[in-house]
């Protein structure tokens, strides 16, 4: 099916950016019948929506653009790969 091509898709996306640092990582991957399970590294204190939920002021302008950064240097272009990014 079309969701299964795009979660087996994905899998391969993470195995390829898996060295990244600005990237959470991909531990491993299971297929369970029709079920493609996806493994990730957890991430202790949530993520970035979790993260802005218990803010208690606006994020300093210095951490944002340091995390902006990292995000550019995450999903940074990769022409040859053609992937398109949905996050």
């Amino acid at each position: 099916t079309r969701s299964r091509a795009q979660a087996i898709r994905e899998a391969y996306f993470l195995d390829i950016f898996r060295a990244n640092p600005c990237v959470v990582e991909l531990r491993d991957t299971l297929v369970d019948g029709d079920h493609l399970l996806i493994v990730m590294e957890y991430c202790t204190n949530g993520d970035l929506s979790d993260y802005l939920k218990r803010a208690s002021a606006p994020l300093p302008a210095k951490l944002v653009s340091r995390w902006f950064v990292e995000l550019l240097v995450g999903v940074r272009p990769r022409p040859h790969l053609t992937i398109t990014m949905n996050d």
